[in-house]
């Protein structure tokens, strides 16, 4: 197996994408692997979606192994007991014991536009520190999903967001303009650019994009970008999960916010909106995962260093880095 070339670096604290809502219908149960944890992830006949530790504390059956849903409870395949979404055991075979020592962790979860989200934290007993913002995907395009198992850690995969000069020579940029400096505010890392991008694939025209890039701690990344000559605003939702300190699983999500055709090219006129956004979002999406198959490439046979040799133009990564030391407990 390819390992990642990390100086023993600890899972960082915040929201982490543990799956997609339509991966959980009603009654499912599902065993997942996050943080070198093994978690079951299950929804019950009500709706509510729920993750656990995965072992049963009587003998320690998995309950992603065979459990199945008894109203809004996960029972166990090994004796059958049962615990409701707060890992509390409601029902026992023993008339003699009590249940109430019969506890399983519960996970902080968070589920909205069709993602779930859990917390983790070094700190167990800590409960979450911040909230993710609310998106509504409302008037935007149907998601299209990416996924990779990665051998890189968020603070390496994240950290690309502010490298400027990576975009030169990874993803072809002619020029770049930051129209906004870094800024840190708690859990949130904000930059915003203007890039000049050389043509790709479908788009061989030079084209010019403002992009605005929100970090929300170390799991959950937003890049907000605005097309001005083809009159669109798309949003890349890039999620990366610890699985264990080899692999991380890299999750985008690729959406049209906006599109006015009114304004838009005369060309993309004559085409039904329904039309013209199905095939759009497509080839931007295309677009968006070639270039992240580029940093891929880079990820793969790269060692990530505590201490680099940074230039002066490497400002932002320096104020990266030292935004990042809030999410380890050590």
């Amino acid at each position: 197996m390819t390992i990642y070339r990390q100086p023993n670096l600890l899972f960082p604290s915040g929201w982490f994408l543990i799956g997609l809502s339509n991966e959980f219908p009603k009654g499912k149960v599902k065993p997942i692997k996050v943080f070198d944890r093994e978690l079951v992830g299950f929804r019950t006949l009500s709706g509510t979606i729920a993750f656990l530790d995965a072992y049963c504390p009587h003998l320690g059956a998995h309950l992603g192994h065979g459990g199945c849903i008894v109203g809004e409870t996960i029972r166990c395949p090994f004796h059958g007991l049962c615990f409701n979404t707060n890992g509390q055991c409601v029902k026992t075979y023993s008339k003699n014991s009590s249940s109430e020592k019969l506890l399983i962790k519960k996970w902080s979860v968070y589920e909205n536009a069709g993602l779930i989200f859990i917390w983790y934290d070094q700190d167990e007993s800590s409960n979450p520190l911040w909230e993710i913002p609310h998106f509504n995907p409302e008037g935007c395009s149907p998601y299209l999903a990416y996924s990779s198992i990665v051998p890189a850690h968020p603070l390496d995969t994240n950290e690309n967001s502010v490298d400027i000069r990576h975009f030169f020579d990874v993803h072809n940029v002619s020029d770049l303009e930051i129209l906004e400096q870094a800024k840190m505010e708690n859990h949130i890392f904000h930059s915003r650019y203007r890039l000049n991008r050389q043509g790709i694939r479908f788009l061989k025209q030079n084209f010019i994009a403002d992009v605005d890039i929100y970090l929300y701690g170390l799991g959950y990344t937003v890049v907000n970008m605005y097309l001005a000559k083809y009159q669109i605003k798309t949003r890349l939702m890039t999620f990366y999960t610890c699985i264990d300190k080899e692999q991380t699983k890299m999750t985008i999500i690729f959406t049209i916010t906006e599109m006015n055709i009114q304004n838009a090219q005369v060309w993309l006129k004559i085409f039904p909106k329904k039309l013209i956004n199905y095939f759009l979002s497509r080839i931007l999406f295309l677009i968006s995962i070639s270039e992240v198959k580029n940093d891929i490439k880079i990820w793969k046979n790269k060692k990530y260093l505590t201490c680099p040799k940074l230039m002066v133009e490497d400002a932002s990564i320096a104020k990266y880095r030292q935004w990042t030391k809030q999410f380890f407990k050590n």
